[in-house]
């Protein structure tokens, strides 16, 4: 015979219920923090073999390296929505999305200015605005952080498309998407400098005294 649950075990049981609930979730968003880290991670290891297939002197190593570069690129699309869904950063992951789009694009980019695909003008506009920004992170004051605005987000789908392009085709129509990418570059950069400017040059002051 069964006995019913008096008053204090029905609520012991929903208190048990409710922990249970509360552990899954929490264990489920830890785990899509892990995998949003390992396709950070999965974006860095494919850049070299990007370069590698872009490098090669024939047709399909370049339609093959475009595509790993396409599959990278939506990586990053991918770990910053499962990153959301967890409501969890990792301290790697928030500082390695970042510096794993600037390794994917600015290898591809040395990988077509070496296979002459791509003019260096173009790589080194993106290499200028990229250092100028991560010094502009490395003198703010303590606390203070440069989180990526849209404009930023869409400057990195520009460069990415460009490259895309580029690596597969030769007409002059790559030369608009490498315009709007390079404006939004370039215009991202002056937006962070006139933003935040004057905190990293009063934080460099107070630390020289």
């Amino acid at each position: 015979m069964v006995l019913p649950l008096g008053k204090a075990d029905q609520v012991e049981l929903r208190s048990l219920n409710l922990l249970s609930q509360v552990g899954s979730a929490q264990r489920m968003a830890a785990s899509m923090r892990r995998w949003a880290d390992v396709l950070t991670w999965a974006r860095v290891g494919a850049t070299p073999l990007v370069m590698g297939l872009w490098l090669q002197p024939g047709e399909g190593a370049r339609w093959a390296g475009t595509a790993l570069f396409i599959a990278a690129g939506l990586t990053d699309w991918l770990d910053g929505r499962l990153a959301r869904r967890s409501g969890l950063s990792s301290p790697v992951g928030t500082y390695l999305d970042p510096v794993a789009d600037k390794i994917l694009v600015l290898g591809g980019a040395l990988a077509q200015v070496a296979g002459h695909q791509l003019s260096p003008w173009w790589a080194f506009g993106i290499l200028v605005r990229e250092l100028a920004v991560t010094g502009l992170r490395a003198v703010l004051p303590p606390g203070q952080t440069l989180p990526a605005s849209q404009a930023a987000k869409w400057k990195t789908t520009w460069q990415m498309a460009a490259l895309a392009a580029t690596a597969v085709s030769r007409g002059g129509w790559t030369w608009g998407l490498w315009g709007v990418a390079m404006v939004l570059t370039l215009g991202t950069g002056v937006q962070y400098f006139v933003a935040h400017g004057a905190k990293a040059a009063a934080a460099g002051r107070a630390g020289s005294h």
